[in-house]
């Protein structure tokens, strides 16, 4: 069925070519007639085709130069394109890790900052009660607890903050 279509079509596409090439022949005829005053021969006619036909192959292989010259710049561009893809690949997997890095720093900081926590409690806890549970006492120990956590916190930030800027410039 698609071989006879297509059959066909060629059978089609032969008979219309022959009739524009007619056309074609007729028309040239008539401008010869006209300019010379006299029927043009075989001979001047087939010239006239000959010509006409290479003119007719010289834009076609303009136009395929032209698609050509277009398929080679879009090449280039797809492979321009394929290169940031590659590097944007590159560049997420970087992030991924870096991030992963980062996640196991916090989870590790968090746990040391518990850490000294309780022990600045249990070092408070035992400071206040070794003479007098005074009022005075708990509150240098409770004042002195929260300075040291928040030095210990601005320590733990600056590690984090140096390990992620490490993580980011590998």
């Amino acid at each position: 069925c698609l071989n006879q279509k297509f059959k066909d079509l060629m059978t089609e596409f032969q008979a219309l070519r022959q009739r524009i090439d007619d056309e074609y022949r007729e028309v040239v005829e008539r401008r010869v007639m006209t300019v010379t005053g006299t029927r043009p021969d075989e001979q001047v006619l087939n010239t006239l085709e000959e010509i006409q036909e290479r003119h007719d192959a010289v834009k076609e292989i303009e136009k395929k130069a032209s698609r050509l010259a277009a398929v080679e710049a879009q090449g280039e561009i797809l492979d321009n394109i394929e290169s940031q893809v590659s590097n944007a690949v590159d560049q997420v997997q970087l992030g991924k890790t870096a991030l992963l890095n980062a996640k196991k720093l916090q989870k590790n900081s968090r746990k040391w900052m518990c850490i000294a926590i309780i022990i600045l409690l249990v070092f408070c806890s035992h400071y206040s009660f070794r003479g007098s549970p005074t009022l005075e006492n708990r509150e240098g120990c409770l004042v002195f607890a929260s300075l040291s956590s928040v030095n210990v916190s601005i320590s733990v930030l600056e590690l984090f903050r140096e390990n992620s800027r490490l993580a980011f410039a590998s």
